[in-house]
């Protein structure tokens, strides 16, 4: 571990950078003793940047505890920069951090945005359950219709879990594109989800907005809402809708190369779409094939929800996900036009 200090007047700041694994030496007590030599009566800053990156999870929880040591220390302020969000929200929990002192940053345009609890996009929500915050949004929001199709993967690994699949495939027919994809309106759909979850409610306006409409015109309505607005929220239910738009584009793309309008019923949909794709006579540019490899590798991890998708969610850029689907777009709008 990498410790620099920097004394402005009557305070200091204080740098820890986790350049080795600390998971090869026991942590502790050398650490300690660096600290308390520097802890008088002065004012410090202590900046600790990235340093669960190589924990396992017992030495993850036994930096927090040292952690919640040096909190107790009056004069000393901490500032806990991580990209892991497991460490983000036991940090938050287990040394009490106010949800007003939580933020998540994102850079745009060369400048560093932050949003959280105070500012206009509150990613510091999830600090606990998203899953019932979203249910409980659903009961308000009137206008947006994103957290309800966010909401979809969710209420599908639900399905599979408590309700022996009972509407998994149609629930699969809005992750991927099959033959009643275009057909599924938002009356079945809620219906759905308060089979699975029975105490679900959505705000009525929301509900008389969208019933007869296509749930799919809907995701794509909601990803283009995202990537219009100036700055949008980094939060885990833009992206997720992104993605879902992004693989459903993409599948869109290869069925219009194939010639195809859907294909049969088989397993990782879009690699078999791929498979054919590449093995087909027609031949393809290497945009299209970079895209569609991308769309493989990106996709999977923000589509199929589980607590341990939390991370790469969090950490994958917004704007990455933005240019993706721009790039589906038109390569679908060119293959169209060919075709």
């Amino acid at each position: 571990m990498q410790l620099s200090l920097h004394i402005f007047g009557n305070s200091s700041i204080i740098v820890l950078r986790n350049n080795e694994p600390w998971d090869k030496r026991e942590f502790g007590t050398v650490e300690k003793r660096e600290f308390q030599s520097v802890v008088d009566n002065k004012r410090h800053l202590i900046v600790f940047d990235d340093i669960a990156d190589s924990f396992d999870y017992k030495n993850k929880h036994a930096m927090i505890h040292y952690l919640k040591d040096i909190s107790e220390f009056e004069n000393i302020d901490m500032l806990i920069l991580t990209h892991n969000y497991d460490f983000f929200r036991q940090c938050c929990s287990r040394l009490k951090i106010d949800r007003n002192k939580c933020f998540a940053s994102r850079l745009k345009n060369k400048k560093i945005i932050l949003t959280g609890n105070g500012r206009p996009n509150k990613e510091g929500v999830y600090l606990k359950n998203v899953f019932s915050f979203w249910i409980a949004t659903m009961k308000k929001e009137e206008e947006s219709a994103i957290i309800p199709c966010a909401s979809i993967p969710f209420f599908r690994n639900l399905d599979e879990i408590i309700n022996n699949k009972k509407w998994f495939k149609t629930l699969t027919s809005l992750l991927h594109i099959k033959k009643d994809t275009k057909e599924i309106k938002w009356n079945t759909l809620f219906q759905i989800y308060k089979d699975i979850i029975p105490d679900v409610k959505v705000n009525q306006n929301l509900l008389v907005k969208l019933e007869s409409k296509r749930v799919l015109d809907t995701i794509y309505d909601c990803t283009n809402q995202i990537i219009e607005t100036e700055s949008p929220s980094n939060s885990l239910e833009n992206k997720i809708v992104l993605s879902m738009a992004i693989r459903l584009k993409a599948e869109e793309l290869m069925l219009k190369l194939l010639e195809k309008e859907f294909v049969k019923d088989v397993p990782n949909q879009t690699y078999y779409l791929y498979d054919q794709v590449i093995s087909s006579t027609r031949i393809i540019n290497e945009d299209t094939r970079e895209l569609l490899e991308k769309v493989m590798i990106l996709t999977p991890e923000h589509i199929h929800i589980n607590s341990f998708m939390f991370e790469p969610l969090i950490d994958t850029d917004l704007d990455y996900l933005s240019q993706t689907y721009k790039k589906c777009i038109q390569l679908c709008d060119e293959n169209l036009v060919k075709s």
